[in-house]
């Protein structure tokens, strides 16, 4: 699920199916469904939350979950890592970009710990860093966290790929906010072009 401006992802499992909101009996439903399966529970209710635009019942499921996990440990690592990522998201999309920064940044950190190094998903947080600091006008820091989201996807894809062409795009809007205008030209003509080679 793509979200705001210049390439945001949503992460989430495959429970993505709402397009307008859904009724207070579906949504029982479905709690009475997901507690049969634990910590599952909250977690894939607060995406559906998520998915329909129920922001603050999504925040209030998220931390449900989170909270279950650091009560008692288990193999959700991968799962809390997308609970902080929306929550981050999701303050992201209200304007508090602090303390999207915060939750963010705790996405990376366990991704760092449980994936390759060179995992598509931590450069995805490394973009979605990228763009919340240019949020909140920290350039400097914005293209260090765009820079790696290209550099991993530039040894992950060795063909052009439009994540890479993505964070070309999303290097050169930074640079244009910050009024270095060659030099976002030049990364716009590199996303480009690479974009073209793939269409």
């Amino acid at each position: 699920c793509l979200k705001i401006g210049h390439v945001v992802i949503m992460e989430t499992s495959p429970f993505s199916f709402c397009g307008e909101k859904l009724s207070e009996d579906e949504l029982n439903h479905i709690k009475f469904q997901n507690q049969l399966v634990g910590n599952e529970g909250p977690f894939q209710q607060a995406n559906i939350y998520y998915d329909c635009n129920e922001l603050e019942k999504a925040v209030e499921f998220y931390k449900k979950f989170i909270e279950q996990v650091e009560k008692s440990p288990s193999q959700e690592e991968e799962n809390l890592a997308i609970s902080y990522n929306n929550l981050g998201l999701i303050h992201g999309e209200l304007g508090d970009y602090k303390t999207a920064l915060d939750f963010h940044s705790k996405a990376l950190k366990i991704k760092e710990e449980i994936f390759v190094e060179n995992d598509p998903s931590i450069a995805v947080s490394h973009n979605i860093l990228g763009s919340t600091y240019q949020s909140l006008k920290e350039y400097k820091k914005s293209i260090e966290h765009h820079k790696k989201a290209l550099e991993i996807r530039l040894r992950i894809y060795k063909e052009p790929h439009v994540d890479t062409a993505a964070s070309y795009n999303n290097l050169g809007f930074v640079y244009e906010n910050m009024e270095a205008y060659n030099k976002s030209l030049q990364l716009y003509f590199t996303a480009y072009n690479m974009d073209k080679a793939v269409y």
